[in-house]
């Protein structure tokens, strides 16, 4: 877990905006209003590092939870449709 990069921006994401239980898509809009282009841009990097499996199962499990994982069936797929969510809040 010491080579686990670190993920500040997913954790602000997590914390401030997806607890509102308005969903991840929602969430995803608002932090893109809400934040600056570098943590946009941040939020995007940390986001391929989860696609690409570089980082560990277990500090997933910890910082973004099982239940997301389960429901898209894996962290590099839920981290895909966070990708394309932020795709899409960029065009709006």
């Amino acid at each position: 877990m010491a080579d686990a990069p670190i993920l500040k921006n997913l954790k602000l994401w997590i914390d401030n905006y997806s607890k509102a239980g308005a969903g991840d898509q929602r969430a995803v809009n608002d932090f893109f209003i809400c934040e600056s282009t570098e943590a946009i841009n941040s939020l995007r990097v940390e986001l391929h590092a989860v696609h690409q499996g570089k980082v560990p199962t277990e500090v997933l499990d910890v910082l973004v939870g099982k239940p997301r994982m389960l429901k898209h069936k894996t962290y590099q797929e839920w981290a895909r449709m966070m990708l394309l969510w932020l795709g899409e809040a960029s065009k709006s």
